[in-house]
């Protein structure tokens, strides 16, 4: 999909589909994240890197030396398991005994999916799911870099939904020391090039990004969450009210086609503390992908030429 666009990388790569891509991955996902066996954990897991890590071959050798942002797992792990009306068919399909299966599915049940066991967390609470990813990222790229020594590879691991600088620090610890063993037991230190960030998509962490910023190499901000935070509204679900809000000029533009002017002021507040604490840090902005670039271009217009936004 990715391979004749003429680009100059690729922003936001997701992982999460890469676990439930098809029946066989799906059954490992949900063996490995919630088995009570040690060794059928491990069997799903040493399945699972050999399937990643030929994925990320795979885009390495297209990426030609482009850089990557490859996002770390984000859905909460709740969505891989199905719902009470389908247990009995995916028992069956994915050859699951059917109380294990309501067993497993009833303990990672998610009231409020969107602020559930996801991102950030899943790298504190299930240590292994994130050292399998960054494993099959990094591995991958020492074989594509033995393949080929001018495929100059960039791995850049972005962390979500993080609610303290504690939880950056602890979960960059982690990807950085699994990261660096990898390349030392290969001898390759320095190459490939990896770096670890985090994509801002809370308000919290935009009001304190000097608290923490020092410890990542870059950051990205999702507009879509952000605005959805700020302004209490849903993107999904924005039409039940946005036509009247419309008529009554409450919200003359739909913040998820162009940015609301608090969530730009918030925004333009990070990146100018961020920049001045971190000279080099790179900065991206991530979210809805029809939305992506109008907002790019009015940050990046704004941010750089310092003028006021009205």
């Amino acid at each position: 999909m990715i391979e004749n666009q003429d680009v100059d990388g690729w922003g936001h790569i997701s992982t999460d589909t890469s676990f439930c891509l098809n029946d066989e991955r799906l059954s490992l996902t949900q063996t490995l994240v919630s088995s009570k066996s040690l060794l059928e954990r491990a069997e799903a897991s040493s399945t699972l890197l050999d399937i990643f890590r030929q994925e990320w071959r795979d885009i390495y050798r297209i990426a030609k030396g482009r850089p990557l942002v490859m996002y770390l797992l984000t859905s909460h792990l709740g969505k891989f398991f199905p719902d009470s009306e389908h247990f009995g068919e995916s028992a069956v399909k994915l050859n699951k005994d059917v109380t294990t299966l309501k067993e497993n599915a009833c303990n990672l049940f998610a009231v409020n999916p969107s602020f559930a066991l996801q991102g950030s967390r899943i790298s504190l609470c299930y240590p292994f799911i994130t050292e399998l990813q960054v494993r099959a990222m990094i591995e991958a790229a020492v074989d594509i870099r033995k393949e080929d020594p001018n495929n100059l590879v960039h791995v850049n691991i972005c962390i979500t939904n993080c609610s303290s600088t504690e939880e950056i620090k602890l979960v960059t610890k982690n990807i950085v020391q699994i990261s660096t063993e990898i390349l030392a037991e290969n001898e390759m230190l320095g190459a490939p090039v990896f770096s670890v960030g985090i994509s801002i998509d809370t308000v919290k962490m935009a009001l304190i990004v000097k608290d923490w910023v020092q410890h990542v190499a870059f950051i990205t901000f999702n507009t879509t969450k952000l605005t959805e935070l700020c302004l209490g509204v849903s993107m999904q679900d924005r039409h039940l009210f946005y036509g009247n809000y419309l008529l009554n000029d409450v919200m003359p533009n739909d913040p998820f086609k162009t940015i609301d002017h608090d969530v730009f002021k918030i925004i333009q507040r990070s990146c100018l503390i961020a920049r001045k604490q971190c000279p080099n840090l790179t900065i991206g902005i991530d979210g809805n992908l029809f939305i992506i670039i109008i907002n790019s271009l009015i940050i990046i217009y704004y941010l750089y030429y310092r003028l006021p936004y009205s």
